[in-house]
């Protein structure tokens, strides 16, 4: 999006789910995000990043809690986060939660902790930004899904159906998926609940994953 009145450029991208349990925790797509984040670092442009929702895979993290996460995302993504830090220096980046890392509005330290790496966490359901003469409403969309929504924004046990979809299910397979031939799961963490939809008939169903 670009500001005509300013010509401040904004970036906005979601969905990384980095982390998770095992291979949940494999991220293909790291060395583009890298050269990415290099390319803003260095632009002339008067830019700014927004990560607007699920930037880390937290539903999907089962045998840690709260703050502890961050710690293990930062063992697991060191070279990410210190390219955060350096990107971080020469534009703004802003991040908001989504779904998937509501925790990233639940806890406080989350804000102090980012800051290091120069990453402005916004524990808020959406953000506001002037493009020209008008005013765009970012906000990661999951708030407007009954199986994702969380009523209570910010508080950390409010969680919607669609969580207990991805710790009990997903993350689980995720443990499992590198004892075949194939990692078959190492995307899935951009899944959540399944969705039966049918035809005419009511024996006419199938279930399809719902992006979330």
């Amino acid at each position: 999006m670009t500001n005509d009145a300013d010509d401040r450029v904004y970036y906005v991208i979601s969905d990384l789910h980095i982390g998770g349990d095992e291979q949940l925790g494999t991220v293909d797509f790291l060395d583009e995000l890298l050269d990415f984040l290099e390319r803003l670092e260095t632009t002339d442009e008067d830019a700014e990043l927004i990560i607007n929702g699920d930037a880390f895979g937290l539903w999907e993290f089962t045998d840690v809690d709260g703050i502890e996460k961050f710690d293990v995302l930062l063992e697991r993504y060191p070279v990410l986060f210190e390219q955060f830090r350096a990107t971080g220096e020469s534009i703004p980046i802003t991040m908001q939660p989504g779904n998937h890392d509501h925790e990233l509005a639940a806890y406080d330290e989350y804000v102090d902790r980012l800051a290091e790496y120069n990453v402005d966490l916004v524990q808020s359901e959406s953000l506001t930004r002037p493009v020209g003469d008008r005013t765009i409403h970012v906000e990661h969309g999951h708030q407007q899904d009954p199986n994702n929504r969380i009523e209570d924004f910010g508080n950390p046990p409010a969680t919607p159906m669609g969580s207990f979809y991805n710790t009990h299910v997903t993350s689980w397979a995720g443990q499992l998926s590198d004892q075949g031939r194939y990692n078959w799961l190492k995307d899935v963490q951009a899944v959540t609940l399944t969705e039966r939809r049918c035809g005419t008939s009511k024996t006419d169903c199938s279930s399809t994953p719902r992006p979330g």
